[in-house]
């Protein structure tokens, strides 16, 4: 009788332990899964804290309406080294391509201090930057309060995919964006700064840090 019983309970202990292999084999298929659905995809945690860093955002009011709103990112050498990173991991480049990108951007850095930037604003005739005509100015201030105009003021038409994922703040049916470029030296180094947009519907001014 004894026998009996304890044979049971052993035929039952295979039983479960027999289920609870066959459920996790699909458990452990369906966690593995979830942590590649949630594993970081786009652009690192460490570039989004650097753009975080190097943007300032303000917007302008007019009558309780909203007239502009400016988005400007600094590429410091912080930024840039952080956005060099981000690029290559996302598209896998080798280290011979991750050194010869580098030096093309250093080399392109010493030629001036660049600055990105998206305007979005209800009336898109009035998005201008760029025309040699336009009804803005944009200057950049140093910690000694010299003001320096743009050697540059270029519009970004072709607004990618990668655009908006290292910029999310970019939504192009709402604003353009643009490249600012100064002389090299203008943004003083390890100093505060300002960059101004204004023009005919008022001003919006930006500082770092």
């Amino acid at each position: 009788m004894g026998r009996n019983i304890h044979g049971r309970m052993a035929g039952f202990a295979a039983l479960a332990l027999a289920a609870a292999i066959l459920v996790s084999i699909p458990a452990c298929s369906y966690l593995g899964s979830y942590a590649e659905m949630v594993r970081e995809k786009g652009v690192s945690r460490e570039y989004r804290s650097a753009l975080d860093a190097w943007t300032r955002t303000k917007a302008l009011h007019s009558e309780l309406e909203t007239r502009a709103e400016a988005f400007a990112t600094f590429k410091s050498p912080e930024f840039r080294a952080a956005s060099a990173k981000a690029y290559a991991r996302l598209y896998d480049l080798t280290e011979e391509q991750v050194r010869t990108r580098r030096e093309v951007l250093e080399e392109m850095a010493s030629e001036f201090d660049e600055f990105f930037v998206y305007v979005a604003m209800p009336d898109h005739d009035a998005n201008d930057f760029d025309k040699s005509g336009s009804i803005w100015k944009i200057y950049l201030f140093d910690d000694r309060g010299s003001r320096h105009q743009p050697m540059e003021i270029r519009r970004i038409n072709k607004v990618t995919a990668l655009v908006t994922s290292f910029y999310p703040y970019v939504n192009p049916y709402h604003g353009n964006c643009y490249t600012v470029k100064f002389p090299p030296g203008s943004v003083p180094k390890g100093k505060p700064f300002r960059l101004l947009f204004t023009g005919v519907l008022g001003g919006i001014e930006l500082a770092w840090p």
